[in-house]
């Protein structure tokens, strides 16, 4: 519903949304999780645009956000309560996390450039 008013409005301008392939879907849903610095709210707009399956949007975002929020809980959780090796738990999961999915993006987006070619 959201995509097709979307889609109306983008026609205005002679624009339009992209159709992704399938196959592609999973590491788009993950290469938006991922990225830091965009808020969940124009993450979640821009997967709603693009059309991701429920199913998929759910087993990519679920383990990726987990890992990120966990993360952040011991983090926070060490300043409540003076445990700080609890600081370097949180901070490594965070970093690792971010710096895993990074890796796999740039993966990904090197296999693009090479099937281009």
């Amino acid at each position: 519903r959201f995509r097709g008013g979307a889609r109306r409005i983008l026609q205005r301008f002679n624009l339009t949304i992209p159709e992704l392939p399938n196959e592609s879907l999973w590491k788009f849903v993950l290469m938006v999780r991922i990225t830091p610095g965009a808020p969940l709210v124009v993450q979640n707009v821009l997967l709603s645009l693009t059309g991701v399956p429920m199913a998929i949007y759910l087993l990519v975002s679920a383990p990726a956000e987990l890992l990120i929020s966990v993360g952040y809980l011991t983090l926070g959780s060490s300043f409540g309560t003076g445990k700080w090796q609890l600081l370097f738990v949180g901070v490594g999961l965070v970093g690792i996390t971010i710096l895993g999915f990074s890796l796999l993006r740039a993966r990904a987006k090197d296999r693009l450039l090479k099937k281009g070619s």
